[in-house]
């Protein structure tokens, strides 16, 4: 198993009206503040890890999160106005069962112009994490340092909210010390977030 597929790849699933443009990013979301709700199936004691990962973005941009609660865990509602994470078994995961999580999109709105390129813009996108590496001890939701051979919970979310905003890994490829970087490394805490994925935030969203 390449446990280090991380990203999800569904957005290449709608095509782009301009190809080698929209690629730089992956799409927007319609509004720049939303709630994020947390699945009952999550475990409880990833509450911290899942708060920083959202949190890492905030301040970015104008783009912010805040937690909403929890709500009952069944499969996404990708016409939901909240973002939702929650696990899913790994036969649910659209980007392949391979992958640590993905962030699918939701509803599409329209086409519009970001930093030159047309990009999607959505009304929500959300977090599935696979249940099989919860299952077999690889998602670290404890304090650090990060154990050998684990993924920070922390990292792997934040990974997948940069994808939520749109962010994605960038072209060409963000380096590795940055969040939206790949593969996601283990053993290695959530970094800082790097220039890089803040300006591209900024050119989604606006400054703060």
């Amino acid at each position: 198993m390449n446990a280090l597929k991380t990203c999800s790849l569904v957005a290449a699933l709608l095509a782009a009206p301009a190809l080698s443009q929209a690629q730089n990013y992956e799409w927007k979301l319609v509004n720049n503040a939303y709630p994020y709700q947390i699945g009952l199936n999550l475990p409880a004691a990833c509450d911290q890890k899942v708060l920083s990962g959202f949190a890492h973005w905030n301040g970015a941009s104008r783009f912010s999160t805040t937690q909403s609660g929890r709500f009952f865990s069944g499969f996404l509602n990708p016409a939901s106005t909240d973002i939702q994470i929650q696990m899913e078994p790994a036969s649910r995961m659209v980007s392949g069962a391979i992958n640590l999580a993905e962030a699918p999109p939701g509803t599409f709105i329209r086409w519009i112009t970001v930093d030159g390129a047309s990009v999607r813009e959505l009304r929500s996108a959300h977090v599935r994490v696979n249940a099989d590496y919860w299952a077999s001890g690889e998602f670290h939701c404890g304090p650090n340092p990060v154990p050998f051979n684990t993924f920070d919970f922390a990292y792997v979310v934040a990974h997948e909210v940069g994808h939520v905003l749109g962010v994605g890994h960038g072209t060409p490829t963000l380096p590795q010390s940055c969040v939206m970087g790949i593969p996601l490394a283990r053993s290695v805490p959530l970094p800082a977030r790097c220039a890089l994925e803040s300006t591209r935030a900024r050119n989604l969203y606006g400054t703060p």
